[in-house]
């Protein structure tokens, strides 16, 4: 196991894990997560002041903040058994699986995307995720994990936008297998189908297709408002 590996694997155990609970005791799904979308109270002018995210000089028109786990990866902890002098004891192996086209979706995007990681997930294991995903950081600009999320009184964890407070919240997309989380920022908003380890998995061939064809565009959130009309 790398050294990567072994930081993943104890980011996961420790505050991951526990966050994970939260959010699949919270979580909704179909009409009723849309629902949801409508309803969650909003943090204060002053709570997003305490989280502000400066992402610094502008490198391109756009910004691009993606979800990590069930959108770009699939981890998960695996009880296994391993050989010892004495017979066998349990062990446990973290199994991260990078869905089909993520490495593809980084190279394309961050053309005309400043990339952004953000998890609900602890901030350790943000960085983490870059540092497998993108190792020679080439791609993905930073990586933001829960202290810059917000839990609402509903319950809910949010990734509200306007932390990013140099950039212009018109041209920034989420994409996120929870639409509760941009739940703020609706118009922002791409949801993809939750990842769950299949080899076989097209969602980010579709979305690397949707995203680059906003190139161009003076205002993405109204385009993807249009195009996305109905859902949300």
């Amino acid at each position: 196991m790398t050294d990567i590996q072994s930081n993943i694997k104890e980011s996961f155990e420790t505050e991951f894990a526990a966050t994970l609970c939260d959010e699949t005791a919270s979580d909704s799904s179909g009409s009723e997560e849309v629902k949801l979308v409508k309803t969650l109270t909003s943090p204060t002018d002053e709570e997003i002041k305490s989280r502000t995210v400066l992402l610094g000089p502008a490198t391109k028109k756009y910004t691009l903040v993606l979800d990590i786990d069930n959108t770009l990866l699939f981890a998960e902890v695996i009880d296994k058994e391993k050989e010892t002098a004495n017979g066998t004891e349990p062990e446990q192996e973290l199994s991260v699986k990078i869905r089909p086209y993520a490495l593809e979706l980084l190279e394309q995007l961050h053309l005309i995307f400043e990339i952004v990681l953000f998890t609900a997930g602890c901030d350790q294991y943000a960085t983490e995720i870059k540092k497998l995903l993108d190792p020679e950081q080439k791609y993905i600009s930073r990586a933001l994990g829960n202290s810059s999320c917000f839990l609402t009184k509903e319950g809910y964890y949010v990734k509200d936008l306007r932390i990013f407070a140099d950039r212009k919240i018109d041209n920034i997309i989420i994409v996120d297998d929870l639409a509760t989380s941009f739940a703020l920022q609706p118009d922002n908003g791409v949801t993809v189908i939750p990842y769950t380890g299949e080899t076989e998995d097209d969602e980010l061939k579709l979305l690397i297709d949707y995203l680059w064809s906003m190139n161009g565009e003076d205002c993405l959130s109204r385009l993807n408002r249009e195009r996305l009309q109905g859902i949300y």
